[in-house]
């Protein structure tokens, strides 16, 4: 199990420190955390779980969740702005996570739009943002991630094993999970407190990672699928495509389903 001791020493910021939530198994911490929220947890409140019963990512997904093996981590933000702003934490947070394990593994990661980290071509984190809006503002948001650390990746079910990797098959080695877990808090630290001024900062460092922009995408949505040029992402995030016929659109992240096209 993550050691409390360990990670608490590894922090360099202090707007997690003294919220910590460290439990051995969840459903999923969004939703330990979001019954948090409810009952008034302050703003910087973390939840970790060794193992979770009922991960979820984007659309319904399920996100395998093995016991000691990854990082599943869940925040509590209380941002203060408009919503398109509060929207763009998912990439603050993609960018967060590619910076920590940069930082700790010494590894390349890439962002695939719209919550997915990569190395290697292939997922190693997922990101899932949940809110409650009041009067068309976010009272607050659970922003969760997952990261597939130390996993062996020939024990994924069949369904990831194509597309899902981790870090520790990437690099060759195994990493102390309370040092990444600390440097991502400490990331997203320094980047929420800069929040939303430094919105064009993070945008410049999301394009430059982002893997999808240049490549030929598959768009589906519940009314169609079709294949798209991936262009560039707009000032909330929003991912710009052409299509066959040269005709541009902008995609939000609730609307569709992207992967990359063979």
């Amino acid at each position: 199990m993550l050691q409390r001791e360990k990670l608490v020493s590894a922090l360099k910021g202090d707007f997690f420190r003294d919220n910590l939530v460290l439990l051995e198994e969840a459903a999923s911490t969004n939703l330990t955390l979001k019954e948090l929220a409810a009952k008034g947890a302050p703003e910087g409140t973390a939840v970790f779980c060794e193992r979770q019963s009922a991960g979820r990512g984007r659309l319904g997904r399920s996100f395998h969740s093995p016991a000691g093996e990854g990082i599943y981590l869940s925040v509590l933000l209380r941002p203060r702005g408009e919503l398109t702003q509060a929207a763009a934490l998912t990439s603050l947070a993609g960018v967060c996570v590619a910076q920590a394990i940069e930082d700790v593994c010494g590894l390349a990661p890439g962002i695939k739009w719209v919550n997915d980290v990569q190395v290697g071509g292939k997922k190693v984190c997922g990101i899932l943002i949940e809110s409650v809006i009041e009067n068309g503002v976010p009272a607050w948001l659970v922003l969760g991630i997952g990261i597939n650390v130390n996993n062996d990746p020939s024990a994924f079910p069949p369904e990831l094993q194509e597309v899902a990797t981790s870090l520790r098959a990437e690099a060759g080695q195994p990493f102390e999970r309370e040092r990444l877990a600390a440097a991502l808090l400490d990331r997203l630290e320094e980047s929420y407190r800069g929040f939303p001024q430094n919105l064009p900062l993070i945008r410049q460092e999301c394009r430059r990672r982002m893997v999808t922009l240049g490549q030929r995408v598959v768009i589906r949505s519940q009314e169609e699928c079709g294949v798209f040029l991936a262009e560039d992402i707009d000032e909330q995030f929003g991912l710009i495509v052409r299509d066959a016929n040269g005709e541009r659109q902008t995609l939000r992240s609730g609307e569709v389903s992207v992967r990359m096209a063979p």
